[in-house]
Order: C-alpha cells, then structure tokens, then sequence
C-alpha cells in the first residue's frame, strides 16, 4: 500500500489572487446592490424629492452627543 499523497495546497501567491477576486467581486456585489436601491428609490420618488436639500438649522442630535466624541459644525455661504 502507497502513502503517496498529492499536495494540494495554495501556493502563497494563489492565496493572495483568490483574496484579491473575492474581495474585487464582493465590491461589485454591494456596489451594484447599492446602485440598485438608489436607482429604486429615485424611481419611486421622483427626481424633486430625490435631490431635495433639507435646511438644518441647528445640528442634529448625535452631532451634539459627547458620547460620540466632539464634533464640529460649520455653515457655508450660499454663492
């Protein structure tokens, strides 16, 4: 009887181009979920209340909260 046994282990380099294609097809997974959603949502909202911009006033909550860390806020003009 034989023990000859036939490595079939990744090489190193074959590692880091299966890393490097999955983490390349994983990015355009999400990237096209995430273009889809967008897309949806400008269809079902219509380009008015998709581009809308929101005056605020005062900064929102979590911007204020110190357990968040500090935070800063600055206006812009408007030109």
């Amino acid at each position: 009887m034989s023990t000859d046994y036939i490595d079939v282990s990744a090489s190193p380099v074959s590692m880091v181009a299966f890393s490097f294609f999955g983490l390349l097809g994983l990015s355009v997974l999400y990237g096209m979920y995430g273009l889809i959603i967008t897309a949806f949502q400008f269809l079902f909202i219509g380009p008015k209340r998709f581009f809308k911009q929101f005056d605020r006033p005062t900064p929102p909550p979590k911007a204020t909260n110190t357990m968040y860390g500090k935070h800063e806020m600055i206006k812009l003009k408007v030109v």
